[in-house]
């Protein structure tokens, strides 16, 4: 069962407790993804627009689209971490708040999403893998 019946099953303590943190967990997550998505759509933008003209993004490009992606990865694994910790002891049981916190860290944990990934986007930005080009997984010469 998925939903609302499965906060019912957990008692109304819980429905209360998620009535109450409810302005808190938005505004929170409100301030945390404002910067996060802005950069993912500055990001796209400019790769559709590259990318509608017919050219190869470079290095640089791409370097910007992975680290978007990590960044914005990165800070809704933060709101959800937030909306875990508010929701005390209750957040341990199965529903929405366990089933969020759960499937974002898969996706941190990601190849795409994670520490390394983040480690090469640092390297390129820093100038240190000159002549190297993004595969699949990272930087090569």
């Amino acid at each position: 069962m998925t939903g609302t019946p499965q906060l019912h099953r957990a008692g109304p303590a819980l429905l209360q407790r998620a009535r109450d943190l409810r302005p808190l967990i938005e505004r929170e997550a409100g301030e945390r993804s404002a910067s996060a998505a802005a950069l993912v759509h500055r990001t796209w933008d400019d790769t559709e627009r590259v990318l509608e003209s017919g050219a190869r993004l470079d290095v640089r490009q791409e370097t910007l689209l992975r680290l978007a992606l990590n960044h914005i990865t990165s800070t809704v694994a933060e709101v959800a971490r937030f909306v875990y910790a508010s929701g005390g002891t209750s957040a341990l049981r199965e529903g929405p708040i366990q089933r969020l916190f759960r499937d974002v860290h898969a996706g941190t944990a990601h190849i795409t999403s994670g520490p390394a990934a983040l480690a090469e986007c640092g390297r390129e930005l820093a100038g240190l893998a000159p002549g190297h080009a993004w595969v699949v997984l990272g930087l090569e010469a």
